[in-house]
């Protein structure tokens, strides 16, 4: 067993496990976490997010010292995969925080993931080499709302405490700390682990992807409004254009079917009206979605700078003379 003198003490540690309902096997595994994480590092903590009618184990007083830094938080009843993640990131203090699920990796290989997120400033996406069918419409869906989506990816991800925060006061802030953002302002690398393997969970699975889709959807309102705008703007000059052909048809043709000027005039005058209200209002949308946006300001990704304001003593407003002592009191 690793001394407590070789345990890493310059940084604080969370594994975050927002599992909703716990078995008492899955229990078993949370213990094994806890006493690989304690055997590398100093500081850290462990979260489950349970569900609200779940009570924590009867025997967790057993185990002591193994689970002493175990935070047993229970939410109400069925809150949703995602939040149940966001909540759990919420709520960690580590300086390295780690969001998995129980199981699904080795104890060992959390450990070593925590020390390269805290030797690095990136946060690590662990992936796996799983296909899938749907691969390419959820990236799609993705892309559209700002994500980089992949089902390869696994539950499990590192993050340093300063890209957490910033994932934190994301507008979609549950997606974003499943996916990473297609931003360059997140530092996010991709590593590939394998899994431990266990019995497939079909039906959750494909319900998580189904709500998975939904989400995407609502989250590319932005774009999906931009494109109404446009499309408004095409059918306000269609209606326009076809209002003057009619105009030209009646001037100009000798024989024009009665009532059709006035169901043509009547018809482009409509169809201009909803496209000019359609996209006043989608526009009026995009305006209020900018000002809801806590980061539409937060332009800067990097910087890299070579001043050294202290470097050069000459330039302080101080004389130091060496050769005069100073006078006793």
């Amino acid at each position: 067993m690793t001394s407590a003198r070789e345990r890493r003490a310059d940084v604080l540690v969370s594994v975050c496990f927002p599992a909703g309902a716990i078995t008492a096997e899955e229990f078993e595994t949370v213990r094994r976490t806890a006493q690989a994480i304690d055997q590398a590092f100093r500081y850290w903590e462990l979260i489950l997010i349970a569900d609200g009618d779940q009570m924590p184990p009867a025997g967790i007083d057993r185990h002591g010292e193994e689970l002493r830094n175990l935070r047993w938080i229970r939410v109400r009843a069925h809150p949703g995969f995602y939040r149940r993640r966001a909540l759990a990131a919420a709520e960690a203090i580590g300086d390295v925080v780690i969001l998995t699920g129980i199981g699904e990796h080795e104890p060992a290989q959390l450990v070593e993931l925590a020390h390269q997120a805290a030797d690095g400033d990136t946060a690590i996406v662990c992936a796996d080499d799983e296909a899938s069918l749907i691969e390419g419409p959820l990236a799609m869906l993705g892309a559209a709302a700002g994500f980089d989506v992949s089902v390869r990816d696994t539950l499990t991800a590192a993050f340093p405490r300063a890209i957490l925060n910033r994932l934190l006061a994301h507008p979609e802030r549950d997606l974003a700390l499943r996916f990473p953002p297609r931003d360059e302002g997140f530092a996010v690398r991709r590593q590939r682990v394998s899994r431990v393997p266990r019995r497939r969970r079909a039906t959750r699975q494909s319900g998580r992807r189904v709500a998975l889709a939904y989400r995407l959807l609502v989250s590319s309102a932005p774009l999906v409004l931009a494109a109404v705008g446009i499309l408004s703007l095409l059918t306000v000059a269609a209606g326009i254009a076809f209002a003057i052909y009619s105009v030209a048809v009646w001037l100009f043709m000798p024989h024009v079917q009665p009532g059709w000027f006035s169901t043509a005039i009547v018809q482009s005058l409509t169809a201009a009206f909803l496209g000019f209200a359609l996209f006043g209002v989608s526009t009026g949308m995009q305006k209020i979605m900018e000002r809801l946006d806590p980061a539409a300001d937060d332009l800067i990704v990097d910087e890299i700078g070579t001043i050294d304001l202290f470097g050069r003593q000459d330039d302080l407003n101080v004389d130091i003379d060496a050769g005069i002592a100073r006078a006793p009191r």
